[in-house]
């Protein structure tokens, strides 16, 4: 009977992820939901029904078959794969895809109309790190007029990484002394399987990269795990923001080493994209990330409101990059304010440093969580696998054409957010603060 109710839960899944991948439209909101529903119910069940749930290696077997149903799908929620594509193009054919604006080229690519037509930023320079731009390079040299077969080259990438993750995570939980089984938190949360494999974000490989840096420094091998390390970030630029940790975990000389190798290697993969513009074009797109889209920003469009309801017009320039210092300050202070004893105990103040980066972010895409998701399964904190749920109310905003934001449900996700927040960290601090003990 129990393998029966989880054979059909499986099912059901499945189902919804086969139609999420190969049959919905992103503007079917309601449809959206469905789908995320759907696998999402069957999780959390999964999660609470501990006792009767089946075996551990079934359950990975299972993440890993949910994984592989959108091996040869077109990514249904997100466009990106046009601009990951296009920038693949470019190198192949041997031109930076950093030296030019996608409406600047006018050599005949292959697939250049239809890459256009589907791209989101045709008006500016890419900012994808170089471990992306040879995976998309190598997807579009070996399949030069199919979007597919570019996009299951690139899937496969993201796939073997998943599995990776799936094969150390139990590892690296087990030698921290934690229960391997809170590997399943990752491995079959839905936004994480849609996300990555589905959609084809590369959050997958930055995971892998991250956990594979943490196996190596757990077996006290510095150099590798700050080539590791250089790995993710040159992937996608986020793991940056946490080395400062590492000078707060470590006696001198083992930083020196760690930095040393992993600055080279970073250094390194950047190089085949050197130009006479290329720190200034690399530059003006970060600085559009900053101070020209909104999305999903939740305290952004609090403040925002206040200051625009002050001055009369939209701050965003303004406060897009103060907000920026204000957050790197925030993550200094997090990353610094005391001496971190062991490696396990930096992932909580990682986790609180991405969880303030992101808050006081314009751009709060669905699958920025993911890496949250990742980071939460080392400590205690659980309102990433909240906020995973609550994110998907985010795709309302691809109802029209317009792409509008439907204010009300950003409200409803951050409020719900942080509610849970503040819950958690006021249990965490009741056992070192007596009087803060209320219920």
């Amino acid at each position: 009977m129990k393998n029966g109710i989880w054979l059909a839960l499986a099912l059901l899944s499945a189902l919804a992820y086969t139609y999420l991948g190969y049959g919905i439209e992103r503007a079917n909101f309601a449809e959206v939901l469905v789908c995320f529903a759907v696998p999402f119910s069957a999780y959390f069940l999964l999660l609470i029904w501990r006792k009767k749930r089946p075996s551990f290696q079934y359950l990975i077997y299972t993440a890993i078959g949910f994984r592989l149903i959108f091996l040869f799908a077109l990514p249904s929620l997100s466009d990106d794969y046009f601009r990951f594509l296009w920038d693949g193009q470019l190198f192949a054919n041997g031109l930076n895809p950093f030296d030019f604006k996608p409406e600047e080229v006018e050599n005949l690519i292959p697939q250049k109309q239809a890459l256009l037509e589907g791209m989101n930023s045709p008006q500016y320079y890419s900012i994808y790190p170089p471990i992306a731009q040879y995976i998309y390079a190598f997807a579009a040299w070996l399949f030069p007029h199919s979007l597919l077969g570019g996009v299951v080259v690139m899937r496969l990438f993201i796939l073997a990484a998943e599995i990776g993750t799936l094969y150390l995570l139990p590892k690296v939980l087990q030698q921290f002394f934690m229960n391997r089984e809170k590997t399943l938190i990752y491995a079959l949360n839905p936004l994480v399987i849609i996300e990555l494999s589905g959609n084809l974000h590369f959050e997958a490989i930055v995971i892998f990269f991250l956990l594979l840096a943490i196996r190596f420094l757990q077996k006290d091998d510095t150099v590798f795990g700050g080539l590791s390390w250089a790995l993710a970030a040159a992937t996608k630029l986020i793991p940056l923001i946490f080395l400062p940790v590492f000078l707060r975990t470590w006696k001198w000389p083992k930083p020196f080493w760690f930095y040393a190798f992993g600055g080279f290697a970073f250094l390194l993969l950047w190089f085949p994209f050197q130009s006479f513009g290329f720190w200034e074009h690399f530059r003006s797109s970060v600085d559009l990330y900053f101070s020209t889209f909104e999305f999903n920003a939740g305290l952004y469009y609090l403040i925002r409101e206040v200051w625009q309801s002050a001055v009369g017009y939209n701050p965003i320039q303004t406060l897009g990059p103060m907000l920026s210092k204000v957050s790197l300050v925030g993550v200094l202070v997090i990353l610094w304010r005391r001496k971190w004893p062991n490696l396990k105990a930096i992932f909580t103040p990682i986790l609180m440093a991405l969880l303030l980066y992101y808050s006081l972010a314009l751009i709060v895409h669905p699958w920025y969580i993911c890496t949250l998701v990742f980071l939460s399964l080392f400590t205690k904190y659980t309102f990433p696998v909240l906020w995973s749920v609550l994110v998907v109310l985010s795709y309302a905003t691809y109802q029209t054409e317009a792409y509008q934001e439907n204010h009300y449900l950003v409200a409803v996700e951050y409020l719900l957010l942080f509610g849970w927040i503040g819950v958690e960290l006021l249990r965490h601090y009741q056992r070192r603060l007596p009087w803060l003990r209320l219920y």
